[in-house]
């Protein structure tokens, strides 16, 4: 996924290393042990319409940046930017219909749709 911070295009990575940094910052501990939760959480935030989110996707998909690394402030304004352009439904769609094709991230994802649909139909019964 490309997208345009302060005039300059970056690529984003979705692969092992954002899966990481991901599960850095969303976590949970179970009896003093941290599982990390990051592309799960990606997910609900995502379908939830949180803008939250989106920065934490981007800051880590940016991981491999080292030189001119966008800073958070710059990486805010371009999300403002987008969801300004393309409204915020629009832009967590985008976000999680490319995250939904990555190989290393779609199986899971899919999984994830599938059990969310199946304790919705529970909820509705």
């Amino acid at each position: 996924m490309d997208i345009e911070i302060n005039g300059k295009g970056y690529t984003l990575n979705f692969g092992m290393a954002f899966i990481r940094k991901m599960d850095d910052r969303h976590f949970v501990d179970k009896n003093g042990v941290q599982f990390g939760v990051g592309v799960t959480i990606a997910a609900v935030q995502l379908q939830d319409m949180n803008p939250t989110i989106l920065q934490d996707i981007v800051e880590c998909g940016l991981h491999d940046i080292k030189k001119d690394k966008p800073s958070s402030a710059d990486i805010e304004a371009a999300i403002i930017g987008m969801v300004e352009e393309k409204g915020l439904e629009k832009t967590c769609n985008d976000f999680l219909g490319t995250l939904e094709k990555q190989p290393l991230l779609a199986d899971k994802l899919k999984n994830f749709k599938k059990e969310a649909k199946k304790a919705q139909a529970q909820e509705s019964a």
